[in-house]
């Protein structure tokens, strides 16, 4: 059998002309179609109405991104998000918050609307978004304490110290004052409660208390509650642990509330004792809310 070199080039030169053909489609319908915009959110702020929302202090961490109404997922902020989208689209960005301040439990907090805009991605580029929320116009502020101008807390009967106002920082989220306690091992236990009234949380709904604190001492949140046979104290519902930087947490009380049926109103309380190991202890909080629809 002779070996032809004419038919042997031919089929070689059609074999790579077919493979040149094949790679130019993939990169063509893959690489080009498939190629991602970004979207880039490097933080989501808060702005509020100070006389009726109280401060605009805030703990944002997450970016839920919705895109058309379709959820495309949640980022830990600052966060550089890949997009097949082109062209206009309609943008939802919702602001996450640890619940509790647990880090495993983290959700789009419900007081506060996305940021919405109409916005038109463009295939390989990065469009940089500064979102900023704001509370929904339908929820009640039950209680708004910033401390400037005085406190609505009272010491309990318990408590061998109090709360002392003053300016511990220049950030400007804390305006003027906040409240901070000392405990020592002479003073070693504090405990303050709400006298602005009684709160008659809504059944069912989503009851959430916000504060901005540091802390050398680990101190508890909880309520007392007003029954028809009197006024008593309920387990604490949350230790807060130490931490040295100024941070906001969002505590929901609505199932810690809603068990306790026979309730007609509660009082929020702070509390804390003097821990082990420790000769003093200062305690900072500020910017507290109750809030619920």
């Amino acid at each position: 059998m002779t070996f032809d070199k004419t038919k042997y080039r031919l089929s070689l030169l059609c074999c790579l002309l077919a493979m040149s053909l094949l790679a130019a489609s993939c990169s063509k319908t893959g690489y080009e179609v498939d190629r991602p915009s970004y979207l880039e959110i490097n933080s989501i702020d808060l702005t509020s109405d100070l006389a009726t929302e109280g401060s605009d202090a805030h703990g944002i961490i997450d970016a839920w991104v919705f895109i058309d109404d379709i959820s495309i997922g949640t980022f830990e902020l600052p966060a550089t998000v890949p997009l097949l989208e082109e062209g206009d689209h309609k943008v939802n960005i919702w602001g996450g918050v640890k619940v509790n301040g647990i880090s495993t439990d983290r959700g789009i907090y419900p007081f506060y609307k996305s940021y919405e805009i109409s916005h038109y991605f463009t295939t390989g580029a990065t469009s940089t978004l500064n979102p900023i929320v704001t509370y929904h116009s339908n929820i009640q502020f039950t209680w708004i304490e910033d401390f400037d101008l005085g406190s609505s807390m009272v010491k309990s009967g318990l408590s061998d110290t109090m709360m002392v106002l003053k300016s511990v920082d220049t950030m400007a989220s804390l305006g003027l004052k906040s409240a901070v306690v000392y405990l020592d091992q002479t003073n070693d236990y504090f405990e303050a409660r709400t006298s602005q009234g009684y709160f008659t949380p809504p059944q069912g709904l989503p009851v959430y208390l916000e504060i901005s604190y540091k802390t050398e001492n680990q101190f508890s949140v909880g309520v007392y509650k007003h029954t028809v046979n009197g006024t008593a104290k309920v387990n604490a519902f949350l230790n807060i642990r130490a931490n040295s930087a100024w941070n906001t947490m969002y505590i929901e009380l609505t199932d810690y509330m809603k068990v306790h049926t026979d309730a007609i109103s509660f009082e929020v309380y702070f509390s804390a004792t003097l821990e082990a190991g420790l000769a003093s202890s200062t305690i900072y909080i500020d910017n507290a809310k109750l809030i619920h629809y």
